[in-house]
C-alpha cells in the first residue's frame, strides 16, 4: 500500500477502506459490466453532503402519445454499459471521505495505476460507437446502516442506467461496479468521480441570463422524466428494467427499513393507485404495531395512546377501500431534485445526483404545486427569495413546455396543479 494512502480512523473508514482495495482487485481480476446508470455523488470536497429533508392510457392521443411518451412497460434487456479492462493495477493511492449525508458516506479513491474504460454510449434507446479513456479515481458510495437494502442499491443504478439509456441527453455520472445485498457491510456502489460544484453552493455567483438558461434547462428535464409513462406505481430492477419495489424516505426512517419486506405488507409494484395508498396505510399499521419501543416517538404519544392510534388508521384503511380512486398517469419521477444534487461545471449542468428514490408514481406527485424545485438552501430570507422566485420561473417554463409539447389539458392539471392530498398524506409519515 503507498505511504500516502490515507490510513483507517473509525470502523466505518476501515472497512471503506477494505472495500476500495476488494473493489479494485475485483476489477483487475475480469472485466466488469460497466452498465451507465446510478448514483453518484460528484461532489467537490467542501460540500456537506446533506440529503434534504424534503400503459399510455386509453383514450389518449395515440398519435402525441407516439411522438412524445416512451411506452416502457415491456422489460428491456440493457445493452451492456461498458466494462472496466484493467492490464495491471497498483495499490491504492489515498481514501478520502469527501461527504457524510443521512444516506450513504461518500469516498473518494485515488488509484495508484490508471484503469482503462470502455463506456458505452446511446441516442435515443440504441446504441452508439463505445468511448474509451482511462481513469485514476473514482467514488465509493457506501450506505448506512438503516438503508433499504437492497432496493436502495438497485434502485438507483436501475434508474441511473435507464434515464442513460432512455433520455441519453439527460447527464447522470456512470457506474463502474455495484453491489446490492442485504448487509450494509458488502453494498456499494463505485462510480465515476466529475469534478464539479453542487448547484446550491454557486447558485449566488450566477447573474439572471446564467441563472434564467439554468431554470430552462431543469424545466425541460421535468417533463422530460414525466414523458416517460409506465402502468404500475413502481421501482425498478437494474439488469432488465423489470418492475421493482418502490424506494421511498418514508418507508425506512425511525425503523421502519427494518420492518420493510412483503410478509409484513406489499412493497411493491402496485398496479393502481388505490392499492398503492392501501399498501401504505398497511405500512403505518404494522409499524406502530410492531416496531420496537426505542425507534417509536414517544413524544407523540402524550394524548394518545399507540394502540387507539393503530385503530384510527385502521378506520381509515376502511374508509379508503370503500372509495373509488381514479388512476393519473404514472410517470418517472426523480423524488429528490433540487440545488444540491444537481451537479454543475460552470454554468452547465453536468449530471442530476442521487436516484435511489426515484420511481413511477402518479403524476400529480411530482409536487410543483408548492413552487417546484429549490435551487438553493433555504437558510437566510434572501435564499428563501431565491428560491421563490426561480422556483416559481422553473415552474412557468414546464407550463410553457408540456403546452408547446401538446399536453393534454387535465395532465398539464395534475403536474402543475394543488395534486391530489389524500394521496399525500398517504405517501408520508403518519402522526397522530
Amino acid at each position: 500500500m503507498s505511504t500516502n494512502t490515507t490510513q483507517p480512523k473509525s470502523p466505518e473508514h476501515h472497512l471503506t477502506f477494505i472495500l476500495a482495495i476488494a473493489a479494485s482487485k475485483a476489477l483487475q481480476k475480469h472485466q466488469v459490466k460497466c452498465t451507465i446508470h446510478p448514483k453518484v455523488t460528484y461532489y467537490k470536497q467542501d460540500s456537506n453532503g446533506c440529503p434534504k429533508k424534503s400503459p399510455i392510457q386509453e383514450g389518449a392521443d395515440t398519435t402525441l402519445r407516439t411522438d412524445r411518451f416512451l411506452d416502457t412497460d415491456v422489460p428491456t434487456p440493457f445493452a451492456v454499459g461498458g466494462s472496466v479492462d484493467v492490464r495491471a493495477i497498483g495499490d491504492l493511492e489515498e481514501v478520502t471521505l469527501l461527504a457524510r449525508g443521512g444516506y450513504n458516506s461518500i469516498w473518494l479513491v485515488k488509484l495508484d495505476t490508471k484503469l482503462e474504460i470502455t463506456q458505452a454510449t446511446f441516442s435515443n434507446g440504441s446504441s452508439s460507437p463505445s468511448k474509451h479513456y482511462p481513469i485514476d479515481k473514482y467514488i465509493l458510495r457506501h450506505p448506512c446502516a438503516d438503508s433499504l437494502l437492497p432496493n436502495q442499491i438497485s434502485n438507483e443504478v436501475a434508474f441511473r442506467r435507464f434515464v442513460t439509456f432512455k433520455l441519453p441527453h439527460i447527464p447522470v455520472p456512470q457506474v463502474y461496479s455495484y453491489s446490492a445485498t442485504n448487509d450494509p457491510d458488502t453494498s456499494y456502489i463505485f462510480e465515476e468521480y466529475i469534478n464539479g460544484s453542487p448547484l446550491n453552493a454557486i447558485w449566488m455567483t450566477y447573474n439572471p441570463s446564467q441563472k434564467d438558461n439554468i431554470a430552462r434547462r431543469l424545466a425541460s428535464i421535468v417533463v422530460d422524466l414525466a414523458e416517460i409513462r409506465l402502468s404500475k406505481i413502481r421501482g425498478l430492477d437494474p439488469e432488465k428494467f423489470e418492475s421493482a419495489p418502490t424506494v421511498e424516505g418514508c418507508k425506512f426512517f425511525k425503523g421502519r427499513g427494518k420492518l420493510h419486506r412483503n410478509e409484513s405488507y406489499p412493497i411493491g409494484p402496485y398496479s393502481s393507485t388505490k392499492e398503492y395508498m392501501l399498501a401504505c396505510y398497511d405500512k403505518e399499521i404494522f409499524y406502530y404495531s410492531n416496531a420496537d419501543a426505542e425507534d417509536i416517538d414517544e413524544s407523540l404519544f402524550d394524548d394518545i395512546s399507540i394502540e387507539e392510534f393503530v385503530e384510527q388508521l385502521r378506520e381509515k384503511r376502511r374508509s379508503l377501500e370503500e372509495k373509488d380512486i381514479a388512476d393519473e398517469p404514472f410517470v418517472l419521477i426523480h423524488s429528490d431534485l433540487h440545488g444540491q444534487n444537481i451537479l454543475m461545471k460552470g454554468d452547465q449542468i453536468a449530471a442530476i445526483l442521487d436516484w435511489e428514490f426515484a420511481g413511477s408514481y402518479p403524476l400529480s406527485e411530482e409536487a410543483l404545486s408548492d413552487g417546484g424545485i429549490d435551487v438553493v438552501d433555504a437558510d437566510s430570507e434572501e435564499l428563501e427569495e431565491e428560491n421563490e422566485v426561480w422556483g416559481g420561473k422553473i415552474r412557468e417554463y414546464i407550463g410553457e413546455l408540456v403546452g408547446m409539447r401538446g399536453w393534454e389539458s387535465k395532465d398539464v392539471e395534475l403536474l402543475l396543479g394543488e395534486g391530489n392530498r389524500e394521496l399525500g398524506v398517504a405517501r408520508g409519515e403518519m402522526v397522530p
